[in-house]
């Protein structure tokens, strides 16, 4: 079929339209079998008119839902001929049921059959040509009334004007819910685009500052190491343009790989010839997950291979991907020195370039290392449909360095009005109820049951204004709520058993709580309460039975077609609730999805323009320098070595997370000692990433003082150029790690007033830390510092979301 013919909704208010359409039709559908047949028994002659005119309209509004979902013939459906005809059929089939119904009897209870069918008109009118044209539909139905109350013969009398108050605000009610439900609709989604926008720049932010951390820092940082490692000049200045020109290329896409998993891991060889070599084994990786997938994958392979090769001591490394039962593992081993996992702080790399982005993919890591057996990363990825699959958890995306949220959350805080339009729902039935009552009970009711009504119409009104100003909102969606609610209806409809002459519950226009029932029903599949509103609604023939009884009615011809028609609208009810809010949902997630697509495209334009640029053109400098053999290569290798430092330290204070907090005073500190060691022509690397505890003042100088010690001992004693300092959370507080792979000591043989006596670690001790000094001759030393955080200072930082430096 052509384009013009059949087309799908693009836009956000296209797609509100169409569902609450669809929802409307569906009602229109699905209310004339119940309506007429609860009419059956009363309409006389014309019962059979009534069931052909209602199989008619039945297989109309089909062809018109078919229509609708498929998005064929539009611009036809969306059109005011279409409308203009859909309203004369709808009144004008009034107006006929009027004329062949027995005259004098239209304002009697259940005559008007396809009066709600009008109802459903209205609505659909409001949705596809807004309020203002409802109001004249709704105006113009009023006036239908009238005309069939002429055409019948019948006449208006004190009952007889109730009757038709009563029919004109169920027409009334056809405005004003689909007039709410649209308006609330159109700004949930448009809540959901912008919270998806906001979410996508974020969460394409995170991977960029991840991207730079994984690729971009690490070869800058091996740049760094390289123009003062001890090698021919000639030839440190051909492996650093290499490097550079290879990473600026990467950076501006010249050298995009194929999006083939197997394919990626394997130049992950070329990438790190130099550094270490990289075996890969694909063989058994029978298919390749999605491109963002194995973008993921390779990031997380990368990071491993970066940590042996700095970390690990060793010039050889493994990767093997291999397919499971469940999806698809990679794994990556060395040989190299290990380390002990629960003696070691998570630093950077492992946590956000590993662990959180495969979590944020479906799967899961597993890292096992032990000092001297090397160190096995194994990331295991389900497939695809695994991950789709109900059950199978919750997608996430990240928006910081630190934090997730979960698409669900982002679909949940748009679809919080469907909680609002059906309350409103609730809201309009109270007084539809007191109308009905007078109209239809003719030896009045006690003063107790406009009590009732207005008990549960005030009621409704505190939950609507509790969920609109977010008042104990929590309450209004409890199960303890969900309790009383459904008690309070069966309660209600027990009562008013009694209450009603007896023999007359099953009449027509007896059922005076009822409409609450049908509104409880609706409201808690509003909130993903199914299975309560599915037991509910199956109880209702209980219900019904359980009041038949009370007020001494036999079930037995005309009470059997208003039992069945009243548990039909209880059905209905259900129904047309679960469908609009499956409806709604599927819009909104396709909201959120698009708009986070959106996002990331933003974030990424911008983040090219002053993340990404900044950085190639300084890779393309270093390479420019290091091939300027007409310049002095010892002069050539500190202008290399001078830009790598500078960027690396603008790539460090991006990458750090993006709360917009301030840094920590102990952070602060740190720096500084990191600072003055830096001058002195160490290379500090400071990675505080995972540090948000925030000691007293005491304990912040005297790990100053003790890290001081460590880095002194560092470039005195160790005669190294390069020194690590990670600092991270503990449980009891926090701890600084100083590595080194310079000259060791023996720690048990050093005089007194050198090693673990040193004055510089007395305090820190006196304060309930400690210093731990790990060194061997050919092993270089590491130097752990401890200290604790008071659980009041623990707890003012978690409250205040204060992130690390």
């Amino acid at each position: 079929m052509s384009a013009g013919k059949r087309r799908l909704p693009t836009s956000l208010a296209e797609r509100t339209v169409r569902w609450i359409t669809i929802g409307l039709l569906a009602f229109r559908t699905a209310v004339l079998p119940i309506a007429v047949s609860g009419s059956y028994d009363l309409v006389g002659g014309a019962a059979r008119s009534y069931v052909v005119a209602c199989l008619l309209l039945v297989a109309l509004n089909l062809v018109l839902l078919q229509l609708t979902i498929t998005g064929r013939c539009a611009a036809f459906r969306s059109s005011w001929g279409f409308s203009a005809a859909d309203v004369l059929l709808a009144f004008g089939i009034d107006v006929w049921a009027a004329a062949v119904l027995e005259q004098g009897t239209i304002l009697e209870p259940y005559r008007d059959a396809f009066w709600l069918y009008g109802m459903g008109t209205v609505g659909l009118l409001t949705v596809r040509h807004g309020i203002r044209v409802g109001v004249v539909a709704t105006a113009g139905g009023l006036l239908v009334e009238l005309l069939m109350v002429w055409v019948n013969g019948d006449r208006l009398d004190g009952a007889g004007w109730t009757q038709l108050a009563a029919r004109g605000a169920w027409l009334t009610n056809g405005l004003v819910i689909p007039a709410l439900v649209s308006r609330l609709a159109h700004t949930g989604a448009a809540l959901a685009e912008a919270e998806g926008r906001r979410a996508g720049r974020a969460s394409e932010r995170v991977q960029q500052l991840r991207a730079m951390h994984d690729t971009a820092l690490q070869k800058l940082g091996h740049i760094a190491r390289r123009s003062v490692e001890d090698a021919p000049e000639a030839q440190r200045l051909r492996d650093i343009r290499t490097v550079a020109l290879t990473e600026a290329d990467r950076d501006t896409g010249q050298t995009r790989p194929s999006a083939d998993l197997g394919c990626q891991l394997e130049l992950l060889t070329e990438e790190f010839a130099g550094q270490t070599r990289v075996e890969v084994s694909v063989a058994d990786l029978s298919s390749s997950p999605d491109e963002d997938t194995t973008e993921c994958v390779v990031s997380a392979v990368r990071e491993a291979l970066n940590n042996s090769w700095r970390y690990g001591e060793t010039d050889r490394a493994t990767v093997t991907a291999v397919s499971s039962s469940t999806g698809f593992e990679v794994v990556v081993q060395d040989r190299g020195v290990g380390f002990d996992p629960a003696d070691h702080p998570r630093g950077f790399g492992i946590d956000n370039s590993i662990r959180r982005p495969i979590s944020e993919k479906g799967g899961t890591t597993e890292v096992y290392s032990a000092p001297g057996k090397g160190t096995r990363v194994t990331i295991k990825m389900p497939s695809a449909d695994r991950v789709s699959r109900k059950g199978a958890g919750q997608p996430v995306i990240a928006v910081s360095l630190t934090r997730t949220i979960s698409l669900e959350s982002l679909t949940l805080v748009s679809l919080s009005w469907l909680a609002v339009a059906a309350l409103g729902y609730r809201l309009t039935l109270s007084p539809i109820q007191l109308v009905s009552a007078l109209a239809n009970i003719e030896k009045g009711l006690p003063v107790s049951f406009w009590a009732a009504v207005t008990a549960v119409f005030t009621m409704d009104l505190v939950v609507l204004i509790g969920i609109t100003t977010g008042r104990m909102r929590r309450l209004w969606l409890s199960s303890a709520f969900l309790a009383f609610d459904v008690g309070t209806a069966l309660v209600l409809n027990l009562w008013s058993a009694v209450v009603v002459p007896a023999g007359e519950i099953m009449l027509p226009g007896r059922e005076i709580f009822w409409s609450y029932t049908i509104g409880v029903v609706v409201y808690w599949t509003s909130l993903r309460r199914l299975k309560a509103a599915t037991a509910l609604t199956a109880g209702g023939l209980a219900l019904l039975v359980a009041m038949a009884t009370l007020n001494g009615v036999p079930l037995e011809g005309a009470a059997l077609f208003q039992l069945a028609a009243r548990q039909g609208y209880l059905i209905l009810a259900l129904a047309v609730a679960w469908l609009l809010t499956r409806l709604a949902r599927r819009a909104t997630d396709l909201a959120v999805d698009e708009s986070l697509r959106a996002g990331r495209t933003e974030e990424r334009a911008e983040a090219l323009e002053l993340l990404r640029k900044p950085v190639v053109g300084v890779l393309r400098e270093i390479a420019e320098h290091a091939g300027d053999e007409a310049a002095d290569p010892g002069q050539r290798l500190q202008e290399v070595r001078g830009l790598a430092l500078q960027l690396i330290n603008r790539l460090r204070d991006a990458i750090k997370p993006d709360d917009g907090a301030e840094s920590s005073v102990l952070v602060g500190r740190l720096r500084v000692v990191a600072g003055m060691f830096r001058q002195l022509g160490l290379r500090v690397e400071l990675i505080t990433v995972e540090l948000s505890a925030e000691p007293g003042p005491e304990v912040t100088e005297a790990v100053a003082g003790a890290l001081h010690e460590a880095l002194t001992n560092a470039w005195q004693h160790a005669r190294v150029a390069h020194a690590v300092v990670r600092a991270a959370d503990s449980e009891a507080g926090f701890e600084v790690v100083v590595r080194d792979h310079g000259r060791g000591f023996d720690v048990d043989g050093q005089p007194e007033g050198r090693g673990l006596s040193h004055a510089a670690y007395r305090p820190l001790a006196g304060l309930g830390g400690a210093v731990e000094i790990h060194s061997s001759g050919d092993g270089g030393t590491r130097v752990r510092i401890s200290a604790p955080v008071s659980a009041e200072r623990r707890a003012a930082v978690l409250g205040g979301g204060r992130g690390g430096a």
